[in-house]
This record gives C-alpha cells, structure tokens and sequence, in this order.
C-alpha cells in the first residue's frame, strides 16, 4: 500500500468562522496547544489563522481582519513526498486537505516529517521502498517511460557468517556511500532491503547499461572494511515502450518491472553474469 495524505491527516480539527473574535481564536489556540485555526464559512475554507496573525494585528479585530487568504492545500490522495516539497518550497507549517473546497483534515509539518522518517533506512539513511513506489507512480503519471536496476551482493550471507553482522553492517553502509556517489539526480536509489538496493529511473536501456557497469566497477575498485572483497550483480528491467499502463493498473505494472529487476539479478547471480537485462 501507498501512503498518501489521507493516511496521517489529522481530521478532528478546530475551526473558526470569519466573524469570531480573535481574542478566542488566541484562547482556542493556547488551550489545544495549536498554531492554525482553518477558517469556514458556508462549510468551506475560505483562509487560514495562525497565532502569527493574531499577534500582528490588533486583539479586538476579527479572523476575516487577519487572516491569510492564500491557502495552500493538497487533495486526501495527495503524495507525502509531494506534500514535503510544497512545506519547503512554500515555506508553510501547516497543510490543510481539502476536496472541493471542503476541509477534511489537517497536516503539520511536524507530523509530516515524523512520519517520512519512518520510509527512511536508519542503517544507511537511504528511502526505504515506499519512496521508489511513489516516485515511480509520478513518472508513469506524466507518462515517463521507467526503468528499474535491481542491485544484488554477492554472498553477502557469508560475509555475515565469517565476520560477523557488525563488519557486514559497514560494508552496506561503505556500498550506500558509493551508491549515493554514482547515482544521478534524476534517479531515485533506495535500499530495497537486506542487501539488495534498487534504483528507478526514466533512462533507455543502454543508459542503464552503463550506469550499472559503473556502479559494479566502483564496488570492484573500493576498499572495503578488512579487505573483505565485495562483488555484486544487477537485474534491468526495461518498461514496455509499445504501451502505455492505464491509469489503475500504474501500481501493478511497477510491481511487475521491480520483480523482473530482482529475478534479472537473481539470474545474473546464479549464472555468474554481471547485468542480466530483461524487458517488461
């Protein structure tokens, strides 16, 4: 499942109308321990106080005297990575959810950020799967033709047995640091799990090709903790360019392009291949 929007608002939310005194939207605020009030009128949103606005203006004024009318807001389904993007972009501390004009909920920057370190890997400080899920649903939104290179060490279950988990816990770490090194800005890496690393892009095929050589080549050349030599195999799935994925079945056609990846590098391994590419 993909979390959106919808999944950490917080729904019971204090409001005020435009004609209430801003006297008791301060005391409201105070008491719930809150810094922004929506403001309906009619059953809709029509602007937003924070405690910032009330302390500007004079306490006798009314919240239609002091509140800001230009409201930033997002739809339930809305992405939480896009989310982040508006509270940066926009400089805002708050984020209400609205549809059709009508408020259901409330985001704080706060609650947001706590819950996007959750889809962090505290290990390497890498997004987790659910990242590359919602990044790739947005490239095949704009219709974006996505690729995927699933990344695969090789006997990495040894290492942990002949060194210990520690000293396998520093080489995901150093192969993460290499990883970030050799990835481009336009793509999206992330630790798929264990020691396997998925990245997504929007490359053709030979491009991917020769990022993934570069990659291998950068572990094959790095000194790793102990000396221990470390190798590893990639799997390219390369999406369909003859069709285009309606808009229900996006989810299921990423899905199907990170399995094809991942079984790519399974073969590449049982094969004692480097790349196995494969097309969707």
């Amino acid at each position: 499942m993909i979390v959106n929007i919808s999944h950490i608002m917080k729904q019971d939310v204090f409001t005020v109308h435009p004609f209430d005194g801003l006297r008791k939207s301060q005391q409201i605020m105070l008491e719930n321990k809150i810094s922004c009030l929506p403001v309906i009128e009619d059953n809709k949103l029509i602007g937003l106080l924070t405690l910032r606005d009330i302390l500007g203006s004079h306490p006798n004024r009314i919240v239609a005297d002091a509140m800001d009318l230009h409201i930033i807001s997002v739809h339930p389904h809305y992405s939480l990575w896009a989310a982040k993007e508006l509270f940066e972009q926009h400089n805002i501390e708050n984020l209400p959810v609205t549809e059709d004009d009508m408020l259901h909920g409330l985001v704080t920057k706060a609650s947001l950020y706590s819950e996007l370190g959750k889809y962090m890997d505290l290990l390497t400080g890498l997004y987790q799967r659910h990242y590359l899920y919602d990044r790739g649903i947005e490239l095949l939104k704009k219709g974006a033709k996505i690729s995927i290179i699933f990344i695969d060490i090789n006997k990495f279950g040894s290492i942990n047995k002949e060194h210990g988990h520690v000293i396998g816990d520093t080489i995901i770490k150093e192969m993460s640091r290499l990883l970030k090194n050799h990835i481009p800005d336009d793509c999206v890496l992330c630790r798929y799990g264990g020691d396997e690393f998925a990245v997504l892009s929007a490359y053709p095929l030979e491009a991917c090709k020769k990022l993934a050589i570069n990659i291998l080549i950068s572990f094959s050349q790095y000194s790793f903790c102990n000396n221990i030599t470390i190798s590893a195999c990639a799997g390219i799935a390369i999406q369909n360019t003859a069709a285009d994925p309606k808009p229900d079945d996006l989810l299921e056609t990423l899905y199907g392009l990170i399995n094809m990846a991942s079984l790519a590098s399974t073969q590449a391994k049982s094969e004692g291949e480097n790349i196995v590419v494969v097309g969707a």
